[in-house]
C-alpha cells in the first residue's frame, strides 16, 4: 500500500522515508500525492524538518538501516493483513492465518509461551486393522 495523503500519518511517513533516503524526492513527492512545491514547502516547515532530523538520528544510532526498512515494510503489510483478515470473501483459512500473523507479530504467541500457555496438547491415534 502506498501511503498517500488520505493517510493521516502521511507527515510521519514521509518524514521517515526522506530521513532514511531510499527514495529521491522526486520519487517520493508523486507516492504522497504531493507536487515538487509542495513537497519543498512541507520540506521548509520548521517541526518537519525536526521530524526528518528525528529519524535520521535514530536510524543512524540504530545503525541498522535493513531492519528499519523492513519494519516499514512491515507495518504496510500489517495493513494489507487487516484487510484480508476483516474481508468477509476471503476465505476461512485465509483470515485465519492473517490473524494468526497478525498476533505473531505483535508479540502475543511469546507472551503465551513465556505465561505457560503455549504449550499445545497432541493427541496420537493408532488404528490396528
Amino acid at each position: 500500500m502506498v501511503p498517500t495523503r488520505q493517510d493521516k500519518q502521511w507527515p510521519e511517513k514521509l518524514a521517515f522515508e526522506l530521513a532514511l533516503g531510499y527514495y529521491p524526492p522526486e520519487d517520493l513527492a508523486p507516492m504522497f500525492d504531493l507536487s515538487m512545491a509542495q513537497l519543498q514547502s512541507v520540506q521548509s516547515d520548521p517541526a518537519f524538518d525536526k521530524l526528518v532530523k528525528h529519524h535520521r538520528r535514530e536510524i543512524e544510532k540504530g545503525g541498522d538501516a535493513f531492519k528499519l526498512k523492513a519494519r516499514k515494510f512491515a507495518d504496510i503489510l500489517l495493513d494489507e493483513l487487516f484487510t484480508i483478515a476483516t474481508d468477509p470473501l476471503t476465505s476461512p483459512t485465509e483470515r485465519r492465518q492473517c490473524i494468526e500473523a497478525v498476533c505473531r507479530y505483535a508479540g502475543f504467541d511469546k507472551q503465551q509461551q513465556a505465561e505457560g500457555g503455549g504449550q499445545q496438547f497432541q493427541v496420537n491415534i493408532q488404528l490396528n486393522a
